[in-house]
C-alpha cells in the first residue's frame, strides 16, 4: 500500500484531531527570530551525520502550549522533554529514515499500551495524516487496554530524519491536553531547511582526498566486498551506505552512530523487529544475540527474519550494535532474505575489518 495515498481520506479527520471538533482552532503565534518569545523553542542542533560534521537538517522551532514546562533530557536520544499537567510527559526524538515505517511504530506503541497489533489493512482506521510544512505528519491516538494510560503521537519524516512527538500519561491528564498537543504540532517550523554542503578541498590540502567518497571520517580503514556499491553521499543520519544486488534481490548495508545509548538495546531491537514484521519482545533474553568483536571492542549481532506470513523471499535483517566511547554504532544489512543470507558472512567480515581513528 502506498501510505501517501492515505492523506486525502483522512485529511478531515486530521484537521479535527488538531483543532478539536466543536471549539475554535488553536491559534499559534510564531515569532520572528529577532523577537522570539520565551515560549517559542528551538530544538537542539541535529546530530552530525556527514563527513564534514555538519547536518543537512534544519533546526526545529515550535510554540510551547500554555502550562507545559521544558525539562532536562533524561536520554541522549531526546531533542526535548516537556512536563505536561500532573504526571504526563511529551518527548521529541529524531531517528534515521529506517524508523519511518508507520505500521511498525504503531504496533510497537500498541504493545506498550497492552493492545494487540494492527494490520496493514486496518492501519488507516488507527491514524490520521495532515500536512506540516511540506511533510506528511501521521497522528496516532492510543488508549491502554485497561483504560488507564493514553498516548498521543506524531511521526514526521523530513529529509534524512524521522521526528517523533509523543505525549504519554494517565488518560485523565492526556485527554484535556489533546488540543494543546495538536497546537504544538501545528506550530512546527523547520528553519534554514537547506544547509549547503561545505566544498571539499582537493589534493594534499584535503586529508580525505585518498579516501573513498562516502567513508565516514571517524573510520580509518575498512575492507568492503568489491561487489558492494558505496553511496558517495548517504542520507543523514547514515554515515555510510552500500547497495547490494539488483532486480528483485536487493539489500542495503548502513552505518549509523548516535550519542549515548540511542534509546537502549530493547527499544532499538523492537523497532527492528517491527521493520521485518515480527512482534516486540518484553525482555532482551527473548531475542537471541551473538557476540562479535570490532576493532578490539565487544559488540552484539542479531539476525531477524520476517514471519511465515510474508512472501517466499522474506525480508531479513542482520544488525550489529557497538557501544564505543560515548556513541552507539549500528551496522545493518537489510533486504531480500536470500541475498542477505548469501551476504551475511561478507557483512560480518566487513564489520570486523573496520578500524576507527584514535
Amino acid at each position: 500500500m502506498n501510505r501517501r495515498n492515505l492523506l486525502s481520506p483522512v485529511l478531515i479527520v486530521a484537521v479535527a484531531w488538531i483543532t478539536g471538533c466543536d471549539e475554535e482552532p488553536v491559534r499559534v503565534y510564531q515569532a520572528p527570530k529577532e523577537t522570539r518569545r520565551a515560549d517559542t523553542a528551538v530544538a537542539p542542533s541535529a546530530i552530525a551525520a556527514v563527513d564534514d560534521g555538519k547536518s543537512g537538517e534544519a533546526d526545529l522551532e515550535w510554540t510551547l502550549p500554555e502550562g507545559w514546562r521544558q525539562q532536562p533530557n533524561t536520554s541522549a536520544m531526546r531533542y526535548a522533554t516537556f512536563a505536561v499537567g500532573e504526571g504526563a510527559e511529551c518527548t521529541v526524538v529524531a531517528l534515521g529514515p529506517d524508523a519511518a515505517d508507520i505500521l511498525a511504530n504503531v504496533n510497537r506503541w500498541r504493545a506498550q499500551m497492552g493492545l494487540p497489533p494492527t494490520t496493514e489493512q486496518a492501519l488507516p482506521a488507527s491514524i490520521a495524516q495532515i500536512k506540516i510544512a511540506d511533510s506528511v505528519a501521521t497522528l496516532v491516538d492510543l488508549q491502554a487496554a485497561d483504560g488507564g494510560a493514553r498516548m498521543l503521537a506524531c511521526i514526521i519524516p523530513r529529509g534524512g530524519r524521522v521526528w517523533f512527538f509523543k505525549l504519554t500519561g494517565d488518560s485523565k491528564i492526556v485527554e484535556p491536553q489533546k488540543r494543546a498537543f495538536g497546537g504544538l504540532i501545528a506550530s512546527l517550523k523547520f528553519v534554514n531547511a537547506a544547509t549547503p554542503a561545505v566544498p571539499r578541498a582537493s589534493g594534499e590540502e584535503n586529508p580525505q582526498a585518498a579516501r573513498p567518497t562516502g567513508m565516514p571520517v571517524a573510520i580509518e580503514t575498512w575492507s568492503a566486498p568489491p561487489s558492494w556499491r558505496l553511496d558517495p553521499s548517504p542520507k543523514a543520519p547514515r554515515l555510510a551506505a552500500f547497495q547490494l544486488g539488483q532486480g528483485n534481490e536487493t539489500a542495503e548495508v548502513t552505518l549509523i552512530a548516535f550519542p549515548g545509548n540511542a534509546g537502549g538495546p530493547l527499544e532499538n531491537i523492537n523497532r527492528w523487529r517491527g521493520q521485518v514484521g515480527l512482534p516486540p519482545v518484553s525482555d532482551l533474553s527473548q531475542q537471541p544475540l551473538e557476540k562479535i568483536n570490532i576493532d578490539a571492542d565487544a559488540a552484539v549481532l542479531l539476525d531477524l527474519t520476517g514471519p511465515d506470513t510474508q512472501p517466499p523471499d522474506k525480508q531479513r535483517m542482520v544488525v550489529i550494535l557497538l557501544a564505543r566511547g560515548d556513541q552507539s554504532w549500528f551496522f545493518k544489512m537489510m533486504g531480500s532474505g536470500k541475498l542477505v543470507s548469501d551476504e551475511k558472512a561478507r557483512f560480518e567480515a566487513f564489520v570486523r575489518s573496520i578500524r576507527f581513528k584514535g
